[in-house]
This record gives structure tokens, sequence and C-alpha cells, in this order.
């Protein structure tokens, strides 16, 4: 890791566990859409996070 690096590994596993969150959170929203339910919101949401995740992994973090 560079001596610039303002991230950790700590914040690279944080990144990780959060990608698993939303993981588990799309499943919890496509179950919720078979019962009928709109969930165009979270669905959003959670790209949207997901997205931003994975570029401050690429950009801190490239190949891991």
């Amino acid at each position: 890791m560079a001596k610039n690096q303002p991230l950790t590994e700590q914040d690279l596993a944080r990144i990780n566990d959060n990608l698993r969150q939303i993981t588990d959170a799309q499943e919890a929203i496509r179950q919720a859409e078979m019962a009928g339910l709109d969930m165009a919101t979270q669905k959003e949401t959670c790209k949207d996070c997901r997205n931003k995740l994975l570029k401050l992994k690429q950009a801190y973090f490239p190949g891991k």
C-alpha cells in the first residue's frame, strides 16, 4: 500500500462487507417484488450504493 493511501485494509474489508450486504438486500428486494411490492426506490438505491463502492474499491484497491 502506498504511503499516501488514505484508506486502509480495514476500509477494504468494510467495503467488501457492504458489497455482500447489498447483494443480500438485492435478493430480499427480488423476493418482495415477487410478492407484488413496489421496490423501485430500494432497487435504485442498492444499485447506486453498489456502483459507488465498486468505484472506491477500484480506485483505492485495484486488483483486490
